[in-house]
């Protein structure tokens, strides 16, 4: 898996690879983003969810903490993420 940033991620193994886009935002700072991609896709593998579903909800997450400044400070929580997948694509959520 490689994130690409403002391009979202690719994930490749030996059964598939596919891209999945970045959300459309207004980033203001993109410099915790990655921090934001990784624990979210872990929390969510940890969840249950399959590989696509979790780095999915994972570009939600680190396209949102693009919209704050700051690192740690700008990582959004669970309650603000899920609703705001609900959204735009609630089949991803459980």
């Amino acid at each position: 898996m490689v994130t690409l940033g403002s391009k979202g991620c690719y994930i490749r193994s030996r059964e598939f690879s596919c891209s999945l886009p970045a959300i459309d935002v207004i980033s203001v700072d993109s410099s915790g983003a990655g921090d934001a991609f990784i624990s979210t896709l872990v929390s969510y593998l940890l969840y249950d969810y399959d590989l696509i579903s979790a780095a999915k909800i994972a570009t939600y997450a680190a396209g949102l903490s693009t919209t704050r400044q700051g690192t740690t400070t700008a990582l959004v929580d669970r309650y603000t993420l899920e609703p705001y997948i609900r959204r735009m694509e609630a089949h991803l959520l459980k």
